[in-house]
């Protein structure tokens, strides 16, 4: 070959489309870091919109390093777990920096 088709591609290149970065986003998320969370804001929906799970109740974005933390207090009820994953749904787009790939995109 080239040499070019061997070559890993740069470690922090947004690609919204590639399986294989999914995978690996979706793998950093372990029950001791992203516990008790609604399915909205799981694992999938998470990795899905270029997050990874960094440490514990935080999402980052390899790509425009911001942040999401979503801490879910002990004592909340249902209805207050609810409100709080609705707002970290909405800022799984908006938290990513305006010239990031990952703002308005979404992994198929």
């Amino acid at each position: 070959g080239t040499g070019g088709e061997d070559a890993a591609p740069p470690r922090h290149e947004c690609r919204p489309g590639d399986r294989r970065d999914f995978l690996r986003r979706l793998a950093t998320f372990r029950p001791g870091t992203w516990f008790a969370k609604p399915a909205v804001v799981g694992p999938v929906p998470c990795a899905r919109r270029g997050w990874s799970n960094v440490e514990a109740d935080t999402l980052h974005c390899d790509f425009c390093k911001s942040r999401v933390i979503m801490r879910v207090p002990a004592a909340a009820t249902c209805e207050e777990v609810a409100t709080l994953a609705a707002k970290v749904v909405s800022r799984l787009d908006t938290a990513h920096k305006e010239e990031c790939g990952w703002r308005g995109n979404v992994c198929p």
